[in-house]
């Protein structure tokens, strides 16, 4: 798992990528290692929010003001994914929502990634 800060600036780069992609008329099956970098991301995201929930009684009793920093943080960092998340579904749908193939494959790709 790496930092939040770095799976936000990955997601981020990953998703321009797609969108700059999508812009110039490349297809989803083209982008798959963009698509691999912000779903990863976004599942490291994911999991440094619920450590951030729960996190280990040793950092509760040591470090009581690092916890609530690093929870406003990720927060912060989960609120900004979750736009990316539907500005990129709506994106994609409004390009690929005729062709049924990429519908029903971008729909399951979907079912599959943290939803915040």
């Amino acid at each position: 798992m790496i930092d939040p800060v770095s799976a936000i600036g990955m997601a981020t780069a990953a998703y321009r990528g797609i969108k700059s992609a999508l812009d110039t008329g490349k297809n989803l099956h083209d982008m798959a290692g963009t698509l691999q970098q912000w779903a990863t991301s976004m599942s490291d995201l994911d999991f440094a929010h619920r450590q951030a929930e729960n996190p280990p009684m040793f950092k509760k009793i040591f470090g009581s003001s690092q916890i609530e920093q690093n929870a406003l943080e990720v927060w912060g960092h989960k609120q900004k994914a979750k736009e990316m998340r539907e500005e990129l579904r709506s994106h994609i749908s409004l390009f690929y929502e005729q062709s049924c193939g990429y519908f029903k494959f971008w729909n399951n790709v979907w079912a599959y990634l943290p939803t915040f």
